[in-house]
């Protein structure tokens, strides 16, 4: 009998040993409960705690990334929103999610300094932001300090000059432009109102890792009653990425650059509604196919905005590829030509068929 109670006062520490601790909670950040106005300093915003480059977001933010994001001269983003304590985004199938007064989306440019390592460091150039208040979108520009330990609001544009290795350990130069607040509305201008660019459900339906957990950003928006509704993931559209075939087909990763890089301002509500029509909706035959572009001097001497199976003889690959301030596209922050991107788009160009008249 004392043989039998050993051996199962045995099995019970066997169990208790084996038995997983519980997750700890994580340390509380706290946030501001809300934000009346802006502050000089980054820092005094109190949306991130720690070393502020860290950019370690504080209780009520929340890190987030795009399916295929906006092109910038190669920079890398760390894109956040902060709501109010209490407060909610409005989740919308297909436009911008609407966004409570206080709210803030913050998005953070900076470089790294060798793109096959990033444990080499890396450079931060600003913090863009957009601040809702009296139901209106503010505009504002955090730029950072050589010694990276603060950024301070600003109304200036400003070039700053980047230097990094590329993936293939080339060294690479530009003069990155941080534009002013004044100039932000060229692209988030729609319809004489101003909406963020890339908060839209197509665009945030993706995984991102949160700790030590990956989870669907959507669901986790939900999760931090950051939302106030959500459908059902597997019913929600999802962007491709540009970049990955698994994602979707060449058509469809070529329209996604198209709309995230070009869509914002080509769309019949956008500021170059009279022109061609790069958003995710529009119609083929907005696409440019055949049609002379409004500026005939910009186009680099050729003749219509798309010829079916002629990329080199388009003018939309020429504009991208061109840094010329009257001939590049887009036409704001953009000093170095995103290669890879202007080659997906001239393989879609080359796959189609029909020409144009000569």
């Amino acid at each position: 009998m004392k043989k039998i109670c050993l051996m199962a006062f045995a099995l019970v520490i066997a169990f208790i040993s084996c038995k997983k601790d519980p997750e700890p909670e994580p340390e509380p950040h706290p946030s501001p409960t809300k934000v009346d106005s802006l502050t000089n300093k980054l820092s005094d915003l109190e949306l991130f705690f720690g070393t502020l480059k860290d950019l370690n977001p504080t209780d009520n933010v929340v890190e987030y990334d795009l399916n295929t994001p906006l092109y910038s001269d190669y920079a890398s983003k760390r894109r956040f929103i902060y709501l109010p304590t209490g407060k909610q985004m409005t989740f919308k199938a297909s436009g911008a999610f609407d966004f409570p007064d206080g709210a803030i989306i913050l998005k953070t440019f900076y470089f790294n300094n060798d793109f096959r390592n990033t444990a080499l460091g890396q450079k931060i150039i600003e913090t863009r932001v957009l601040f809702k208040k009296d139901g209106s979108w503010i505009f504002a520009s955090y730029q950072w300090n050589d010694e990276q330990t603060e950024a301070f609001l600003s109304e200036e544009s400003k070039e700053v000059n980047i230097t990094w290795k590329d993936i293939n350990g080339i060294a690479q130069n530009t003069n990155y432009y941080v534009p002013a607040p004044n100039e932000c509305g060229q692209c988030h201008e729609n319809n004489e109102d101003i909406l963020p660019l890339g908060i839209e459900a197509r665009h945030l339906n993706r995984n991102f890792t949160y700790g030590n957990d990956t989870k669907n950003q959507l669901e986790y928006f939900k999760e931090k009653a950051f939302i106030n509704t959500l459908p059902a993931i597997n019913t929600i559209a999802k962007a491709p990425v540009w970049n990955d075939p698994s994602t979707g087909t060449l058509e469809q990763r070529a329209r996604a650059y198209l709309d995230i890089n070009c869509g914002h301002c080509h769309n019949p509500t956008g500021t170059a509604n009279y022109t061609i029509h790069l958003n995710w909706e529009a119609a083929d035959n907005m696409l440019g196919k055949c049609k002379m572009p409004d500026y005939g001097s910009r186009g680099g001497g050729f003749t219509y905005d798309i010829v079916p199976g002629k990329a080199d003889s388009s003018v939309m690959t020429y504009r991208m590829k061109s840094t010329l301030n009257m001939d590049k596209m887009p036409p704001v922050a953009k000093s170095f030509t995103h290669q890879e991107g202007v080659q997906l788009i001239k393989d879609w160009i080359n796959t189609m068929s029909g020409g144009c008249p000569e």
